[in-house]
């Protein structure tokens, strides 16, 4: 297998010699954040890729007998032998610091979607999302599973199809981090991102490449309508359904308000060549790491565009969550104002609108703690009834019982 730079690779016999591009990429220590190491670059053609913390390979000739057994399998996987019966994403574990490769034979010629799909235990639910992703009728794309250290098997469900590469992380690292792994391992013209909760309809990839194939480079990100389906969060109450749909615009500064009112639910698909340029997600940010994105991708001079129709639909789970993630929420959007404070100045319709998501936000969570004074007052006030009521019925016991000259 020669390096991707060029460099000669093993000999025949299967010989690694230390000076060779390919040992040199297994001695080097691997970063999940590194796309230019050569290591990736020498996998990620035919493999997907994943982490796990597991002894490095050591050093001497164990070391050089390990690397040379690891090439001789992945020679044999390049050329389809030795992988055996079973689905497109069948894996098997490799250990070179931290390296966990899942064979996945993967076409040569560059889908022109990559979807990346991040998960964790939600494996019903993310049977349905692969499931809408491959009901499109646009059907040029790859689908990137990302199984953000789930404690159940998530690829049970998987349809056998080589278009699915599957990467597992051996602990939680979060979604933007997650995210960020798939970008890495997507090899499309455009990048997608879907939830695990959420679906396409089977119009979002053939739609989406009508509206960006012939866009200008400057064009960098774009999104769709939405469909929500709110569930309920109690027993007895009914599933709300709603149409969310921006434009037409009748300006720029139209287009850009509305482009930061979304989110990734909204079908968000991104050039390649623009996330190159921009970078992924801050995965130091566990929300608002999308709007970070957006903000960035403007700061780079990259525009918006928006795909006619409805294409996605968006499940909303509400939950005991709410008032952790608001708190978290108002405390990013502040970051946000600061961490782009100099492109905001000079676009104050965008800090206007984004100050407007800040009070919004204080309004929610001032009614959340309300509603939760209110809760423990009533449940005070509850208790103390129950026992100003003990105390009328003895007081009442007691004056039925005196004689009528005492009463």
């Amino acid at each position: 297998m020669p390096s991707p730079e060029g460099d000669a690779g093993p000999d025949e016999s299967g010989g690694v010699g230390n000076d060779s591009a390919e040992w040199k990429s297994l001695s080097e220590p691997l970063s999940p954040t590194s796309p230019r190491h050569p290591w990736r670059k020498a996998v990620t053609p035919f493999l997907a890729v994943s982490y796990i913390h597991l002894p490095p390979v050591p050093g001497g000739v164990e070391g050089r007998t390990l690397a040379r057994g690891l090439l001789l399998l992945l020679r044999a996987c390049r050329r389809g032998r030795g992988l055996g019966q079973g689905p497109a994403h069948r894996q098997f574990r490799c250990d070179r610091g931290g390296l966990l490769i899942l064979p996945t034979p993967r076409p040569r010629t560059p889908p022109i979607f990559s979807v990346v799909l991040p998960t964790w235990n939600r494996p019903r639910m993310l049977e349905r999302a692969v499931r809408s992703v491959f009901g499109q009728r646009f059907n040029d794309f790859e689908l990137i599973v990302i199984d953000d250290g789930s404690s159940e098997d998530c690829s049970a469900s998987f349809p056998k199809d080589a278009r699915i590469q599957l990467i597992r992380n051996s602990s939680n690292l979060g979604v933007g981090q997650t995210r960020n792994l798939g970008i890495e391992a997507a090899r499309g013209t455009y990048v997608c991102f879907l939830d695990d909760d959420d679906e396409y309809l089977s119009s979002f990839l053939s739609t989406t490449y009508a509206s960006l194939k012939d866009t200008p480079e400057r064009i960098g990100i774009a999104w769709c309508g939405v469909k929500f389906i709110d569930h309920p969060s109690e027993a007895g109450t009914t599933t709300r359904v709603r149409i969310r749909e921006f434009g037409p615009h009748q300006n720029q500064r139209a287009l850009l308000d509305d482009f930061l009112q979304i989110g990734m639910g909204w079908g968000v698909t991104i050039k390649r060549d623009c996330l190159r340029k921009v970078g992924g997600f801050n995965h130091a940010l566990r929300v608002e790491e999308d709007t970070d994105l957006f903000l960035r991708i403007l700061e780079n001079g990259f525009l918006p565009i928006r795909v006619n129709g409805v294409h996605v639909v968006c499940h909303n789970h509400q939950g005991p969550r709410l008032k952790g993630q608001l708190e978290e929420r108002l405390r990013m959007s502040h970051w946000l104002l600061r961490q782009h404070s100099t492109f905001l100045d000079n676009n104050p319709t965008l800090k206007n609108h984004l100050l407007q998501y800040v009070e919004y936000l204080k309004k929610l969570n001032h009614a959340q703690n309300d509603k939760q004074i209110a809760s423990t007052l009533a449940r005070q006030l509850l208790s103390r009834f129950h026992m100003i009521q003990g105390w009328l019925a003895r007081g009442i016991g007691r004056a039925a019982q005196a004689p009528p000259s005492q009463r």
